[in-house]
C-alpha cells in the first residue's frame, strides 16, 4: 500500500501545459495537503482534468485560481475523483469541458466552495459544476454566467447538495 503523499504549496503560478495523455496542468494521487494563493491556467487535456486532475486526495486551496484550462472529456477546470476538497475564497472561471464539468466535475467523497466564484466555464452537462455522489457544500459561493446544454450552473446527478447563501445568477442550460 502507498503511503500518502504530502503536498504544500504557495504562491505558485502553472501555466501553458499541452500533454497528449493525462491532466493537462497537475496530476495528483493519494496525497494530502494544502495550496495557497496558486494559479492553474491555460492547459489542455485530452481526457479528463484540463488544469487539475486529482485521485484520491484530502486537499485545502486557499485563495487559488482555476483558469481557462479545457479538457476534451470531463472537468475542464478539475476533475476529483475520491477524496475531499475544501476551496476558499478563489475562483473557477472559463474553463471548458466537451462533455461533464465545464469548472468542476467532481466524484468525490466531500467538496466545499467557500467564497469561490465559478464564473464562464461551459460544458455539455454542468457547465460550472457537475457532481456526481459524496457531500456537496457551497458556502457563500457565486455560479454565475456558465453554459451547458444540460444544467447550467450545476448538474448534481447523485449525492448530498447544501446550498447556504449561494448565489445562482446568468447561468444559461440550452436543452
Amino acid at each position: 500500500m502507498y503511503k500518502k503523499q504530502t503536498l504544500d504549496v504557495v504562491q505558485t503560478e502553472i501555466a501553458l501545459n499541452l500533454v497528449s495523455l493525462g491532466a493537462g496542468g497537475v496530476y495528483l494521487s493519494n496525497c494530502t495537503g494544502t495550496a495557497r494563493t496558486m494559479t492553474v491556467r491555460r492547459h489542455d487535456s485530452p481526457g479528463n482534468g484540463g488544469g487539475l486532475l486529482l485521485v484520491s486526495c484530502n486537499l485545502m486551496f486557499d485563495e487559488c485560481h482555476i483558469l481557462q484550462n479545457t479538457a476534451e472529456v470531463s472537468g475542464g477546470g478539475m476533475f476529483i475523483e475520491g477524496g475531499s476538497l475544501e476551496m476558499k475564497r478563489g475562483s473557477i472561471r472559463e474553463n471548458y469541458a466537451q462533455v461533464e464539468g465545464g469548472g468542476l466535475w467532481a466524484h468525490a467523497d466531500a467538496v466545499a466552495l467557500n467564497g469561490t466564484l465559478v464564473d464562464a466555464n461551459a460544458g455539455l452537462w454542468g457547465g460550472g459544476l457537475y457532481l456526481l455522489g459524496g457531500n456537496t457544500t457551497l458556502f457563500e459561493a457565486i455560479i454565475e454566467g456558465n453554459v451547458a446544454s444540460f444544467g447550467g450552473g450545476l448538474a448534481c446527478q447523485s449525492g448530498d447538495l447544501r446550498l447556504e447563501s449561494a448565489t445562482f445568477i446568468y447561468n444559461e442550460a440550452q436543452e
